[in-house]
């Protein structure tokens, strides 16, 4: 047992430094309350509506452990929903082409209006060279910087 132990040890010590992992965000200021922002992009599956990404509920009721699958260019991706707040929700990805993912969706109070922030946690190692990592954030960024001009809009709409 204890010779186990020490080989799951040292697969996991070997694995965790293969990881190479980064963190970034986009934000956008919002001129509508946190709790109306929140009400008109927060739902798991609203994704649909401000990213344009096909989504369904396989499991769950929309609290942590639900499940949803996003369908996109490279086909279906369950994304698992591990934190949640009266105004945010953290979900995970499984490891993919672009590597491991843990990205939340938050919505605070600024002043009389709000801020939406969208962060980034990822495994930018299995992208490999440095072109390809900077030409993968720059397309996330660039995509959901978009996404969250629509969710202004959607937050802002009377």
């Amino acid at each position: 047992m204890k010779k186990f132990l020490i080989a799951a040890f040292v697969l996991a010590a070997t694995q965790a430094n293969a990881l190479e992992m980064v963190t970034y965000n986009v934000t956008t200021k919002v001129n509508a309350p946190a709790d109306l922002t929140w009400s008109r992009i927060g739902g798991f599956c609203t994704i649909t509506q401000w990213l344009g990404t096909p989504c369904k509920v396989t499991k769950g009721i929309g609290d942590v452990g639900t499940i949803r699958v996003i369908t996109g260019a490279n086909g279906d991706l369950d994304e698992m929903m591990v934190a949640r707040t009266g105004h945010s929700y953290t979900y995970i990805q499984p490891a993919n082409l672009a590597g491991m993912a843990h990205n939340t969706l938050a919505v605070e109070p600024e002043g009389k209006g709000s801020r939406i922030t969208y962060t980034f946690l990822m495994d930018q190692e299995p992208l490999g060279t440095p072109e390809a990592k900077a030409a993968a954030r720059k397309a996330r960024t660039e995509r959901f910087t978009a996404a969250l001009a629509k969710m202004k809009e959607m937050a802002e709409a009377p």
